[in-house]
């Protein structure tokens, strides 16, 4: 910056001349361009702030037209956590209340049901290793055949146990018909089953009660 009484030239963050002392001001198109450049760099955040927004809002609208999980893939990830030994996947299919309601009920708590979990997890493990080791690898195929509306006074029924029982508000209910096969290789066989679901909130979970 350049001092407009007596010409020399200044680092352009100094407020006076190096020189003769007095105070500095930049220049007209400095400062012009300074606020154009501050004006763009607004619209700009402006602009990703409202795609942004957008973004969010069309997730949301999502979430509530079509959120939660489908009968059809809780039915799927039983099949898949039983093969898995995994417990913890299967108690995820059952509603939370269900299951803090009977541990209560029981006499147990948050730290029993993990104890309960891992001994679980570990049998079921050690299970399928006698499995596999017998058998072979096992590939399982499930395939969703269809599935029947609960209704009437079978579904007030079972809203009415859900309600009694767990404090849980059944929306609907279902059973899902699903054949399970299964090849290692050296064994293999196929089984029609009848999985029933209920409908808590907005996913579908395994309807314990009639398993």
């Amino acid at each position: 910056m350049y001092c407009g009484n007596c010409g020399t030239k200044n680092d352009d963050t100094a407020a006076f001349c190096q020189a003769c002392g007095s105070p500095l001001t930049a220049a007209p198109g400095a400062n012009a361009g300074a606020a154009a450049m501050s004006q763009r760099q607004a619209d700009r955040k402006k602009g990703i702030i409202a795609v942004v927004a957008a973004v969010v809002v069309i997730a949301l609208v999502g979430w509530l037209l079509f959120g939660g999980r489908g009968y059809k893939a809780t039915v799927e990830k039983f099949f898949e956590a039983c093969m898995d030994g995994d417990v913890q996947g299967v108690l995820e299919l059952i509603p939370n209340d269900v299951i803090e309601s009977t541990m209560e009920s029981q006499g147990f708590d948050k730290g029993d049901m993990q104890n309960f979990v891992n001994q679980a997890e570990n049998e079921l493990k050690g299970m399928l290793a006698i499995g596999g080791a017998i058998a072979g690898n096992m590939d399982l195929n499930i395939d969703i055949t269809g599935e029947d509306d609960i209704t009437g006074e079978q579904l007030k029924t079972l809203q009415t146990e859900y309600k009694d029982k767990y404090n849980v508000k059944v929306k609907e209910a279902k059973t899902v018909n699903v054949n399970v096969s299964l090849d290692s290789g050296i064994l293999s066989g196929a089984q029609d089953l009848e999985i029933p679901v209920i409908k808590v909130g907005r996913s579908w979970y395994l309807d314990v009660n009639s398993l």
